[in-house]
């Protein structure tokens, strides 16, 4: 079994073995298996390389590898966050336009670790990378601050709403320059919500007890309690709402204790419509 998950992993690169300068991210990589592999997956973001003839490139992209479990104490090759590396990899082929198109903020290029040949270098072009990644910039707006989390593509912050605090995410612009991102699109389609939020809130909880009324009382059969979508939605609150690129909110309810403590999520199209309501998490 362990055979054929590695060839199948290998499968996804190219066979050509090249040797780069990576900057690895700002934050630590995970790692991921199904649950009847035997190999972990680890990876780590870069925010660019210098390629073997000496030219940079910058670029969102993945150090990807495989690791047994036994190597789960730095997944074998023990990298770092925001460290720049020499390494020795094979290159996945370019995804797809179309694909890429519909996952903006997914790795442009991935490449398959073989081997750490150096470590904690200081290539110019990588050090200044880093610099520009960690400046901060913060959008300061009528309803408060949102500060960009570049690692995400979104700006962050909090808001009043209806009495409470709902933390808000700012998906950035398409097309956005990193250093002179913007939020236009997103912010105004909040600003419009929050115009009419009792309006909005009253709406989006509507929906959600007259779709998610039904498995309720399924949840709270031995209480004995018979919920209607009213008192559904009297019970939910919003906790999170993130705003796409496109203007589209993702409304996050906390479920009211219907669901054990689950959220429930919010469907929306671009168009306004409500598509589904769902619990996670």
């Amino acid at each position: 079994m362990g055979d054929g998950e590695r060839r199948r992993f290998e499968a996804r690169f190219e066979p050509r073995e090249v040797e780069v300068v990576v900057l690895t991210g700002a934050s630590a990589g995970g790692a991921s298996r199904g649950g009847r592999d035997r190999w972990w997956r680890p990876s780590m973001d870069v925010l660019g390389y210098v390629a073997a003839d000496g030219s940079y490139v910058e670029v969102r992209g993945r150090l990807e590898w495989l690791a047994t479990e036994d190597q789960r104490v730095g997944w074998g090759h023990h990298l770092e966050p925001a460290t720049q590396y020499r390494v020795r990899v094979r290159p996945a082929p370019p995804p797809d336009p179309a694909w890429l198109a519909e996952h903006p903020w997914a790795p442009r290029e991935t490449f398959y670790l073989l081997e750490v040949l150096a470590r904690g270098l200081h290539v110019p072009e990588l050090d200044a990378r880093l610099e520009r990644y960690r400046t901060p910039r913060v959008f300061r707006t009528e309803l408060g601050e949102f500060t960009l989390d570049r690692r995400l593509g979104a700006a962050r912050g909090r808001i009043d709403w209806l009495g409470g605090r709902v933390s808000v995410s700012l998906d950035v612009d398409e097309g956005s320059v990193e250093g002179a991102e913007t939020v236009a699109t997103a912010l105004g389609s909040l600003l419009a919500l929050v115009a009419d939020m009792a309006a909005v809130d009253a709406r989006w909880r509507a929906f959600i007890g007259e779709e998610l009324a039904g498995l309720a009382n399924e949840w709270l059969e031995e209480s004995g309690e018979e919920l209607t979508p009213d008192s559904v939605a009297a019970r939910v609150r919003l906790s999170e709402l993130p705003i796409g690129a496109d203007g589209t909110p993702t409304p996050y309810y906390d479920d009211g204790d219907l669901f054990g403590g689950h959220v429930i999520i919010v469907d929306i199209d671009p168009d306004g419509t409500m598509t589904g309501a769902d619990i996670a998490g």
